[in-house]
């Protein structure tokens, strides 16, 4: 949400509910003005115990992933997923754990 905050700030573009853009398209933003030069520095520093000395950089993205498809199940199904990955087993077993002790 902070990104789409700060492309609409100051933006005729207006948000939809959610966050969404009104405009219907990324095409069509209005990015505010006035913001300072952006300063680009490579710094290359291998890494030691990969091939050629590359850098993962599709892990930081699955970070979060886990997480929220957990805050999804919490909030459909009312059970707290701990253990990755969840498993069809694993979420059976937390809703009939859930299930005995509502009764």
């Amino acid at each position: 949400m902070a990104g789409a905050v700060a492309i609409n700030a100051g933006s005729p573009t207006p948000l939809a509910p959610y966050g969404a853009s009104g405009s219907g398209s990324t095409i069509r933003y209005v990015v505010m003005g006035g913001t300072s030069p952006i300063t680009t520095h490579l710094i290359e520093d291998p890494e030691p115990l990969a091939p050629y000395g590359a850098k993962g950089v599709g892990e930081p993205a699955l970070i979060a992933t886990a997480p929220a498809i957990f805050g999804a199940i919490r909030h459909a199904a009312g059970v707290q997923v701990t253990e990755a990955p969840c498993t069809p087993a694993r979420l059976r077993k937390l809703l009939r754990v859930q299930l005995a002790s509502a009764k």
